[in-house]
């Protein structure tokens, strides 16, 4: 880890794991999510000319249900993976 990235990594973990969670989910997770419920519907609507649910029988929640679980696994994973990774690399440059 360079010393700019050293300095960068102090002040986001000063702010803390559950903000930078937060910051990754709505920074990755969210995108994430339109794009794949965003294709889902696309591919649904061109190929049956309706959008069906595919989880729960009602479509407007199945969406919401879709996006929120797609949002948050992803974008919890990554912000979890990401935190754990600069961690590791912010330890092994100071020892």
């Amino acid at each position: 880890m360079t010393p700019t990235e050293k300095q960068s990594w102090s002040l986001i973990r000063s702010r803390g794991h559950t903000r930078f969670i937060v910051h990754t989910l709505l920074r990755e997770g969210v995108p994430f999510a339109l794009v794949v419920v965003g294709g889902l519907v696309a591919y649904d609507l061109l190929t049956h000319g309706h959008y069906e649910g595919h989880i729960l029988p009602w479509p407007a929640i199945d969406l919401a249900f879709n996006f929120l679980t797609l949002a948050l696994v992803f974008g919890y994973g990554m912000g979890e993976t990401r935190w754990r990774k600069n961690e590791r690399n912010f330890r092994d440059s100071h020892a």
